[in-house]
């Protein structure tokens, strides 16, 4: 049996037309139809009931459905990992990154790795922090980078840096230098903050109650944009890393000061979904780590 019968008995059985099934495969429907004689011939059964509706699985047939499935999956990654192994790189990588932290490190890491390997492709997407450390667990994304706190207590991430926390807000509210404020300042300031129960707010507040200051909520906010909408229409200051707001700083329309006395700090993880095993992989990770370091000063972030 070829793994090229089983492509076709999948096409087919998911479009129930041989004729439909040729449009995906670029073949002709004589040599399709032959494939599947030749298919049912060997196994000894009958795999479609031919219908005025069109090619219906039989129970064998829907059996063979599951098993073919998989079958083709698996000897793509073979085939995937075989490549890898003799050093042709192929594959798709799918990397995801915090929210805000696309803007720097996408342009440098996608020209790197566009330019090193022209079989291979790399997904970058932007999630949630929380989101991202769950889908590298499950093992829905190859490669990620998040913060600390941490989902899961046995994380198996690279400690990679940390990055301190800046208050950011209009002149008005927070002053018109970029210099450090203290918390005890901070704690003066109406803040805007994520609803409950959320790890970033859980962070912030824990570290003004463990150097005895008061956190002024004074709204709930769920998004970055909203956070930094009322921020500029001065309606509070908010708390979020440098990255999130380094546009707003940009324009003129917020000012960043870091918390200090003391800051507020988290630590900076990539992760990988199963411990790097490919040569993709692997290089993959150093690109990002070379992005990292290209736009190390631009993020604020302290490197290990």
């Amino acid at each position: 049996m070829k793994i090229r019968w089983l492509e076709c008995f999948i096409v087919v059985a998911e479009e129930q037309s041989v004729s439909r099934a040729t449009l995906r495969l670029n073949t002709s429907q004589a040599g399709l139809s032959r494939v599947i004689r030749e298919l049912e011939q060997m196994l000894k059964v009958e795999l479609f009931q031919r219908t005025g509706r069109g090619m219906v699985l039989t129970a064998e047939g829907s059996i063979l459905l599951a098993e073919a499935r998989e079958v083709v999956a698996s000897y793509a990654k073979f085939v995937e990992r075989v490549e890898d192994f003799c050093g042709d790189r192929s594959g798709t990588l799918r990397i995801l990154l915090p929210m805000r932290l696309g803007a720097f490190l996408i342009p440098p890491f996608m020209d790197d790795f566009g330019a090193q390997f022209t079989k291979a492709a790399a997904d970058v997407f932007e999630a949630l922090n929380e989101d991202i450390q769950t889908q590298i667990r499950s093992a829905k994304a190859d490669i990620g980078i998040y913060y600390s706190p941490l989902s899961f207590g046995n994380d198996l991430g690279e400690h990679i840096g940390s990055e301190a926390l800046y208050l950011a807000g209009t002149p008005d509210l927070i002053g018109s230098e970029a210099k450090p404020i203290t918390m005890e300042k901070a704690s003066q300031l109406p803040i805007l903050v994520q609803s409950p129960p959320a790890m970033f707010r859980d962070l912030v507040e824990a570290s003004f109650a463990e150097n005895g200051y008061a956190f002024n909520a004074v709204h709930n906010l769920n998004t970055v944009n909203t956070h930094l909408q009322f921020a500029r229409a001065g309606k509070g200051a908010t708390i979020l890393a440098f990255s999130a707001v380094e546009r707003s700083v940009m324009d003129g329309s917020l000012i960043a000061r870091k918390i200090v006395e003391p800051e507020i700090r988290r630590d900076i993880y990539l992760g990988t979904a199963s411990q790097a095993t490919t040569h993709l992989q692997r290089d993959g990770i150093t690109i990002l780590k070379a992005a990292i370091a290209a736009r190390q000063q631009d993020l604020r972030w302290t490197l290990v």
